[in-house]
């Protein structure tokens, strides 16, 4: 299902609700809801052989970036999730999804803030032309045991 476009589902609307709610006073709310929305107009796409994939720039922005948010809690060893959003043409990013469902609204905030305030390069076609592709990012976090070990 490469040509597949990822959906919100309901669990993710879910998170974008308590997400817009739990955000603190001293930080802009974030708005996951807004986030996964793929705005009118554009045709986003799965890349394909020949096409030329977005990037980011610098390549390693989002690792520098990302801090888990105050009281992240997670079990100790390696957390996996999925992200997947689009990179349109214009290197606007939407169609924000973290799997899986039901991921902390506070994680995915502050994951979709970290990619977005990296700079994006738009896709391009086989042709050159500038074009909005979907993508998936692995994400790993390495957590500690309760003792630091």
């Amino acid at each position: 299902m490469l040509g597949a476009v990822p959906r919100l589902h309901l669990a993710a609307a879910a998170l974008a609700l308590a997400c817009s709610r739990s955000a603190s006073s001293s930080a802009s709310p974030c708005d996951l809801q807004a986030a996964a929305v793929v705005p009118a107009g554009f045709e986003i796409r799965w890349p394909a052989a020949g096409d030329r994939r977005p990037a980011m720039n610098p390549p390693m922005c989002f690792p520098g970036k990302f801090r888990p948010p105050s009281g992240f809690r997670a079990p100790a060893g390696v957390v996996e999730y999925l992200l997947r959003f689009a990179v349109l043409a214009d290197g606007r990013l939407a169609g924000f999804e973290m799997l899986p469902e039901g991921t902390e609204p506070e994680l995915a905030c502050g994951v979709w803030k970290a990619l977005k305030d990296c700079a994006w390069t738009a896709g391009r076609d086989t042709e050159g032309r500038p074009a909005a592709f979907w993508v998936k990012v692995p994400m790993r976090i390495r957590t500690e045991g309760p003792s630091g070990h």
